[in-house]
């Protein structure tokens, strides 16, 4: 029986980027490449998608777009006023605003009886914030 010609197809090109440019004719190559890539941006990935998931929700989404229009006037907010311009009950500020502060994005302090927040300085929060600027209209 004669044996049939396999069709072979593949793709030669560049890679680039943080790595040495390499030109990749083997699917095996490819593939360790690009599992290798994985493997070296597993974390940023993983902070990538973290930040992303905490503005994919509508409350905190508005939240922090409130908090970085009064860290422009270099103003901290009550949590009744939040509520209020984020249009959302006071429970569900809280909630948020809770979770925004264990995830290191927002920070608290105590006037009375009354928490406070402010937007805090970090990489993470810098990263948001131009983001949430971005659909600032």
């Amino acid at each position: 029986m004669a044996e049939q010609a396999k069709d072979i197809s593949f793709a030669c090109f560049f890679v680039g980027g943080s790595f040495p440019q390499l030109l990749i004719c083997d699917d095996m190559i490819v593939l360790s490449y690009i599992s290798n890539e994985a493997r070296m941006t597993d974390k940023k990935t993983k902070d990538a998608v973290a930040a992303l998931k905490v503005i994919s929700n509508p409350a905190r989404f508005k939240i922090l777009r409130i908090l970085l229009r009064a860290q422009e006037k270099k103003q901290e907010m009550c949590v009744k006023e939040i509520a209020e311009a984020a249009d959302i009950s006071q429970s569900a500020a809280s909630h948020q605003l809770a979770r925004l502060e264990d995830r290191g994005l927002v920070c608290a302090s105590r006037m009375g009886q009354m928490r406070c927040y402010k937007i805090c300085d970090s990489p993470l929060m810098g990263r948001i914030g131009k983001v949430i600027r971005q659909f600032d209209y």
